[in-house]
């Protein structure tokens, strides 16, 4: 069976925050189990991002699609992407606004998610 795989990094290997080997993952599982799998798995990925892989990876054709997303869409956040990027390019100052604010409490105020409940909804 062809199964495309399409996740954030919760279907990779990692070091942290847990280490997990690549033979511990679900994909190396349905692998293993004799599945031709084709996995789309980006660290931080949201459902705007594998949304936009799609088109490359129709030709594969697959029987099953399996989309694990969501957690990095809707998560709280304390500043947008725009301004982490922002603040990051700024020295010193940058980096301890970034630690400084990230914050329970700011992230209740400030209510920022990556993607809108509705926009995550259309995506998937």
């Amino acid at each position: 069976m062809k199964i495309l795989i399409m996740s954030d990094s919760l279907a990779l290997a990692r070091e942290k925050p847990e280490k997990v080997f690549y033979e511990e993952t679900w994909p190396a599982f349905l692998k293993r189990k004799g599945h031709d799998v084709l996995p789309i798995c980006i660290g931080g990925a949201t459902s705007d991002d594998l949304l936009r892989q799609v088109a490359y990876h129709k030709p594969f054709l697959p029987d099953i699609v399996i989309i694990q997303v969501g957690i990095v869409d809707c998560a709280p956040r304390h500043f947008t992407q725009l301004e982490i990027l922002l603040l990051r390019k700024i020295p010193f100052f940058g980096r301890v606004a970034l630690k400084f604010f990230n914050k329970p409490f700011v992230r209740k105020i400030r209510k920022i998610s990556y993607v809108s409940p509705n926009k995550f909804r259309q995506n998937i």
